[in-house]
């Protein structure tokens, strides 16, 4: 998609600098100050896609995030942002079942590994999960991600496991 306007660029950046500091009010009233032709970017949608997940207004995202994924089909974090919000209404499953099928679609993106490993671990599927992890690490930065999935909880059950 084409680049933002100069203008729409800055607001967009503020918007992720309130995001950063936690501030979900302010990111939005960007975003709301943003011209009206650039409120389907990929980027605009993203940042609207956090926003809502701050606030935990999962009907929001799931429209927002299905809303990316027809805009940027191509773009992988609107296929993480729709996997999330399934598993963010309980339908882990599903999750599942989406970042799965995105892997051979985007084999370098790790974000997708990692929330793999997540709901393959919630369904019972330690062995995938064990190895969507491994390649999460294998094409992220390794500390990283092991820093992450050793608080996670939606990983605990390979802990336990060992």
């Amino acid at each position: 998609m084409d680049q933002l306007p100069a203008a729409d660029q800055h607001r967009l950046r503020a918007a992720e600098g309130w995001l950063d500091l936690g501030n979900a009010t302010e990111a939005l009233a960007e975003l709301d100050s943003l011209s009206a032709e650039v409120l389907g970017h990929p980027d605009v949608l993203n940042v609207r896609w956090q926003i809502c997940r701050k606030a935990k207004q999962w009907e929001t995202c799931y429209q927002v995030a299905t809303r990316f994924t027809q805009v940027a089909p191509n773009d992988p974090r609107a296929w993480t942002s729709l996997a999330q919000t399934l598993y963010h209404t309980a339908r882990v499953p599903e999750a599942y079942d989406l970042a799965t099928s995105k892997i051979t679609k985007f084999p370098k993106y790790w974000p997708l590994y990692y929330d793999a490993a997540c709901y393959a671990c919630l369904t019972g599927r330690l062995q995938q999960a064990r190895q969507f992890l491994q390649l999460a690490s294998a094409l992220g930065d390794e500390s990283e991600v092991k820093q992450l999935a050793a608080h996670d909880p939606d990983l605990d059950a390979l802990r336990k496991e060992g």
